[in-house]
């Protein structure tokens, strides 16, 4: 499969909420520091008059909604726009230059424009964030973190809706991490994460999975070293050929 990098790494800097320091794929897997570009990468893979399944694995929602509409009404069809210019999208509210897409409303912009294009959604988080407002008919599902291991590949291989919608799935690395004394912990046993690590690639050899967007979080896995640790147990899990230069 083709591999290169989609954003050549900046360095290892803060990823905060516009920054977007590397974005690297291979066939349908995309990693990057911060998930602001993964509805770029899900567009790349999902096809209109199809529909497919949302998992959303990660600490926070990524749903904010404050300004939807505001957002909607400065976005050109993002199916037919390039990555640097999607992350260089931006509206003058105020007189202020600012992105639209953030890390931290991409998904409420996804399910806002493209949400016909999904039947079930599972939310994996934390609960932290804005929760995403979703129609009360939506299949919608919010799992706690101790159901996740022994029931992932089940998820990922049915549901309420349908057996052969595939799946866009969503995984923020800081999904195993929490807060503590300042700073993050890894919160997740090595089994807890193996056992993740290993449905999810299971079911992408199965092909159950259209895309994969996978998010390092240095900032809230505590360091760039930690999250590049748990990325490389993925890495190896998935059989990728992946590392951040030194």
């Amino acid at each position: 499969m083709e591999k290169n990098w989609l954003i050549p790494f900046k360095g290892r800097h803060d990823s905060g909420t516009y920054e977007q320091n590397f974005l690297w794929h291979c066939g349908s897997i995309y990693i990057m520091d911060n998930h602001r570009a993964a509805l770029w990468c899900w567009l790349q893979h999902i096809k209109e008059g199809s529909a497919y399944h949302l998992f959303h694995m990660d600490r926070h929602y990524d749903a904010l909604g404050s300004h939807i509409e505001e957002w909607k009404a400065h976005l050109p069809d993002l199916r037919k726009v390039g990555i640097q210019d999607y992350l260089n999208l931006s509206y003058s509210p105020d007189n202020s230059q600012v992105p639209i897409i953030r890390s931290d409303n991409y998904l409420s912009l996804f399910l806002e424009c493209y949400g016909s294009l999904t039947n079930c959604i599972r939310f994996a988080t934390h609960d932290q964030g804005d929760k995403p407002i979703i129609e009360e008919k939506r299949n919608c599902m919010h799992v706690p973190m101790w159901k996740v291991p022994e029931n992932l590949q089940y998820w990922l291989s049915s549901d309420a809706t349908s057996d052969e919608n595939q799946w866009i799935f969503n995984l923020d690395l800081d999904y195993f991490f929490c807060d503590y004394a300042r700073s993050q912990m890894l919160m997740s046993s090595d089994d807890y994460i193996v056992a993740v690590f290993e449905a999810i690639a299971q079911k992408y050899r199965e092909e159950r999975i259209a895309v994969l967007t996978v998010s390092l979080s240095p900032e809230y896995c505590g360091s760039w070293q930690q999250a590049e640790e748990v990325c490389s147990r993925f890495c190896n899990i998935m059989g990728l050929d992946f590392n951040l230069p030194e």
